[in-house]
């Protein structure tokens, strides 16, 4: 490799700092995940016993009867930095960890696709930027594709072992390498011997506090359509999303005769994956858009510049376009955050992308050190100094005192119902297809007072447009006690009485 070419990879490494800089500052917004407070619930449960949790612990309607906790490890993890920093530390390691999904995306692209492909990713997937266990999975299917390509097997065994107890999304990362492994073989195309890293790899998954039954949860979700049917993150994607995907499959498809099929897999597996429902595209965006990039180069070398500027264009107007659930204020502040992170990925990525100017490599990697080492620290000024922690009017407060006795609650509502008053609650974010969970949509429809009332329910917190509130304000048995900017808390007017009699 010649000196120019050398510096001109190097001029993009420093250009593309300032790109993965921006990430952890697009991630510095408030805590808005409704299951991150039950994960916290449980990783203070698992440091208190010093065990995994086998029984439903937190309703007291049992639903989760012998649960099987494979998020377990990554509940530890965000218990433990939320007693190092609270809240406020939560949001830094949200931060990190997505500011280290873009240096691994670095890693797994190359210099030249890098600035098109992560305007990509945060054009399609900021709105999905939480702090919750499946960016765990991110994480280990970005690793898995960085080791395969450098033949580094058997590092693979002792990530899936980690994975397998962080999220239940190894068991995709798991079929994607059984099929890259399954290519290989079809074509004949590398060395080594991947079917036993493959093996070794099934069978660390199994080192976990559940055995084989660490796969349960993965397998009860897709055998249920009528659960996914009635949940936002489970719908179909919108239109414009499907027709960007379908052209990665079209492009994959095209480079069939250009690119090894083992390097398409992940393309195929994940762009799929992300036509099936909404919760998937940020896989679509994190794996499939940097293939695809490549592939565009491979078709046509000579305008890929263009080819990929057009991508990048078509990512952010897809970026752009309004969500397909239910638009409620919060969600509202959601798209606005994802159409400001889309136009500052688009702006970041032209300027990084462009030519670079002629440095030495000490002046690169100086200044590339001092930019990510002065985005860090202001990334933890802000985030240790700003003032909104929590999502503003998401949450009850001032009505968490009327909760009291046997309790419904809404479904989103669960976590923070066990986090903070520590009480059983009706049903929480931890469901996955259960009875309970349709007895709780027929109350959100009509049903609502017959089956309170076959419950036992002494006290109701919704907010005021569920469909269980309207039910509630003018029936005779029960009675308005409280009312704050998120939720309606409802008390049987039985139970009042006799709290107050003689």
């Amino acid at each position: 490799m010649s000196g120019a070419s050398i510096t001109r990879s190097r001029g993009f490494t420093s250009a593309d700092v300032l790109l993965v800089a921006a990430v952890p500052l697009l991630a510095l917004f408030p805590l808005h995940n409704n299951d991150l407070w039950w994960h916290l619930a449980a990783g203070k449960w698992i440091v208190q016993h010093h065990a995994v949790p086998r029984d439903d612990i937190f309703a007291w309607t049992r639903y989760m009867r012998d649960w099987i906790d494979n998020e377990w490890l990554s509940q530890v993890v965000f218990y433990g930095v939320w007693r190092v920093g609270g809240d406020r530390a939560l949001i830094v390691l949200r931060a990190l960890l997505f500011g280290a999904m873009a240096l691994m995306l670095r890693r797994y692209t190359g210099a030249r696709a890098f600035p098109y492909a992560l305007a990509s990713a945060i054009a399609l997937s900021h709105h999905w930027w939480e702090l919750r266990p499946s960016v765990f999975s991110l994480l280990g299917l970005l690793g898995m594709l960085i080791l395969i390509p450098r033949g580094r097997w058997w590092w693979l065994p002792p990530l899936f072992l980690i994975w397998a107890n962080l999220h239940p999304g190894f068991v995709f990362g798991l079929v994607v390498f059984g099929a890259i492994v399954a290519a290989r073989a079809i074509t004949r195309w590398g060395a080594g011997a991947p079917a036993g890293a493959w093996c070794a790899s099934l069978a660390a998954t199994l080192i976990n506090p559940y055995g084989w039954r660490v796969y349960e949860q993965q397998l009860t979700v897709a055998s249920n359509p009528e659960y996914r049917a009635l949940l936002d993150e489970w719908i179909v994607p919108p239109v414009p999303f499907l027709l960007f995907a379908a052209g990665i499959l079209i492009i994959g498809a095209l480079s069939l005769r250009r690119m090894p099929l083992p390097r398409l897999i992940p393309l195929f597996a994940t762009a799929t994956l992300s036509m099936t429902a909404v919760r998937f595209e940020e896989y679509c965006a994190w794996i499939a858009v940097p293939i695809a990039l490549h592939c565009l180069r491979r078709l046509a070398p000579a305008r890929a510049p263009a080819y990929h500027l057009t991508f990048v264009l078509t990512a952010a107007a897809v970026g752009w376009w309004p969500p397909a659930v239910k638009l409620t204020s919060s969600s509202t502040m959601i798209a606005l955050r994802q159409r400001i992170a889309t136009t500052v990925a688009v702006l970041a990525a032209s300027w990084s992308a462009r030519r670079p100017r002629r440095a030495s490599a000490g002046q690169v990697a100086r200044r590339s050190t001092l930019t990510l080492a002065s985005v860090i620290v202001l990334v933890l000024v802000i985030a240790v100094t700003r003032s909104e922690v929590i999502e503003r009017g998401r949450y009850p407060t001032r009505c968490l005192n009327a909760v009291q006795g046997r309790v419904f609650n809404r479904l989103s509502w669960g976590g923070w119902l066990i986090w903070k008053r520590g009480i059983p609650v009706f049903i929480d974010g931890r469901y996955a297809g259960q009875r309970i969970f349709f007895d709780y949509v027929a109350a959100q429809v009509r049903y609502a007072r017959p089956l309170l009332a076959r419950w036992g329910i002494e006290t109701v917190i919704v907010a005021a447009d569920d469909g269980t509130a309207p039910q509630l304000a003018n029936a005779p048995e029960w009675s308005l006690v409280c009312r704050d900017d998120a939720s309606l808390v409802f008390r049987r007017k039985a139970v009042i009485q006799r709290e107050f009699a003689p």
